[in-house]
């Protein structure tokens, strides 16, 4: 394998190559480079100190950022130029790693990448500017961002997560011993993060096979999230897809697919649950 500095720099020139496509994540940049997906994490972790996602996220946002410097595309469109299925929530990633939304331009010359962190190039500037942002800042919200990204800024911040019962989506349908197991290794992960609330096994499975929207649980339970999903098996492997479904609105929020490295049962589910919850961790905290 090449020395680590140089897989890192062939790793942030497979994700430009594919910098559009939303589908391509940590399973397609593994598949690029010739590694496991778990020797992906490792060598990303140990060079950078980022998940392998995080890695994958922060290189299209700092492409985002020489985008809109050009003042040539929309938010929207950059969003989707960077491979982000959805204008609010490249809005609140964007938030997240430089400070500052998208729309907010006076602040978009001032800020670059410096050793993985974005600081202000000029901190008197940036203060004065800043207060200024923040007494029209709602008023920006509103009229820039839309009503859905407002609502996601201020809606409950707290990280209350129920985990639900996973659906078997094999052919032969015979998969049930997995589908408890995963869920179950799911919640144990989650549990370990003192940033997350979890609600328990018993109340979560409950409404496993209740014909109750999402929305409905979320309030009955008291979350704000709601993670579901799918196993499938291939072959001697298992597949499983989640999705995050926010409960205020019921929209989903973040998905992906993942499979496992081992044909073991239990270390499967162990592998793909700790893959789940790190990601998460990511996506939410």
């Amino acid at each position: 394998m090449m020395k680590h500095n140089g897989f890192i720099l062939k790793a942030k020139q497979v994700v430009l190559a594919h910098l559009s496509d939303e589908h391509f994540g940590v399973k397609s940049l593994a598949s690029e480079m010739a590694v496991s997906r778990s020797e992906l994490y490792k060598l990303i972790k140990k060079e950078t100190q980022k998940s392998a996602t995080q890695f994958i996220c922060e290189i299209k946002l700092e492409k985002a950022l020489e985008l809109l410097r050009t003042h040539e595309h929309p938010i929207s469109d950059v969003s989707y130029m960077v491979g982000f299925g959805s204008p609010a929530y490249f809005t609140k990633r964007f938030k997240d790693y430089y400070g500052f939304l998208p729309s907010d331009t006076h602040l978009l010359h001032d800020f670059e990448p410096k050793n993985g962190k974005c600081e202000p190039l000029n901190s008197s500037n940036f203060m004065k500017r800043s207060k200024l942002i923040w007494l029209v800042g709602l008023i920006v919200l509103a009229i820039l961002s839309g009503f859905a990204i407002w609502n996601w800024k201020n809606a409950n911040s707290e990280n209350s997560i129920a985990v639900l019962p996973f659906e078997d989506v094999s052919p032969e349908q015979n998969q049930s011993y997995f589908l408890e197991g995963i869920s179950e290794a799911i919640i144990n992960k989650l549990t370990q993060n003192n940033e997350f609330k979890v609600i328990g096994k018993t109340s979560s499975f409950f409404y496993g096979d209740k014909d109750i929207l999402l929305e409905e649980i979320g309030k009955k339970l008291g979350v704000t999230y709601i993670l579901n999903g799918s196993v499938r098996k291939l072959g001697d492997y298992y597949q499983i897809t989640v999705q995050l479904i926010y409960t205020k609105n019921g929209l989903q929020i973040w998905a992906q697919t993942f499979e496992s490295e081992s044909k073991d049962a239990l270390k499967a589910q162990e592998e793909l649950a700790a893959n789940v919850v790190e990601e998460l961790e990511f996506v939410l905290l």
